[in-house]
């Protein structure tokens, strides 16, 4: 006569373990900024991700509104990272993070203008989000400032001329990204 003593037990409504975000991809502009996900769970989780993304809530239980901040992208290759949910220490989440590089502004206004004989003082601006620097190629040309970053306004001095014939002269405003747009100056007698 054998007996076997075995027990079976089952919890009433048991599920598997969940965990899900409304996204598969972000995609980011260089600026980065705030981002916000929502996640689907139904157990506690936490959350990991890619060191240029500040997760403004690490842990939690259920569902869930993440917010996190990217940080600016400064280089010109795009980059991709992630975002990932998991449950004791089981990745069940992710979300790829393809954030754009960044993309260098030069422009210059304007790109050419007529002086008086007399000479005197003109201005040409620069909108740009880049440092830049300016290589004159005339003597009787005189810039200030002569490098800078962003947007700004330069004044050209223009010398008096003392010629019967007319003058051209260029100034190169050359951006860190190899950017450049050239500035024309014509001078009549």
């Amino acid at each position: 006569n054998l007996s076997h003593d075995f027990s079976v037990s089952q919890v009433a409504g048991d599920q598997p373990v969940e965990v899900s975000f409304d996204v598969d991809t972000l995609f980011i502009p260089a600026s980065g900024g705030m981002q916000h996900l929502a996640l689907t769970a139904n157990t506690a989780w936490e959350l990991e991700a890619s060191n240029w993304i500040t997760l403004l809530t690490g842990s939690g239980q259920g569902d869930a509104t993440i917010d996190m901040a990217i940080s600016a992208n400064a280089s010109t290759e795009g980059r991709i990272g992630y975002l990932s949910a998991k449950h004791l220490g089981v990745v069940l989440a992710t979300v790829v993070v393809v954030q754009e590089g960044k993309v260098y502004e030069l422009e210059v206004n304007p790109t050419e203008f007529e002086a008086r004989a007399e000479g005197g003082d003109y201005t040409i601006t620069i909108s740009s989000n880049q440092s830049w620097s300016l290589n004159v190629g005339a003597s009787w040309l005189h810039c200030e400032p002569m490098s800078g970053f962003g947007n700004k306004t330069v004044t050209v001095t223009v010398d008096p001329s003392m010629s019967m014939h007319s003058r051209i002269g260029l100034i190169k405003v050359i951006g860190e990204s190899g950017q450049d747009v050239t500035v024309t100056v014509e001078q009549h007698p």
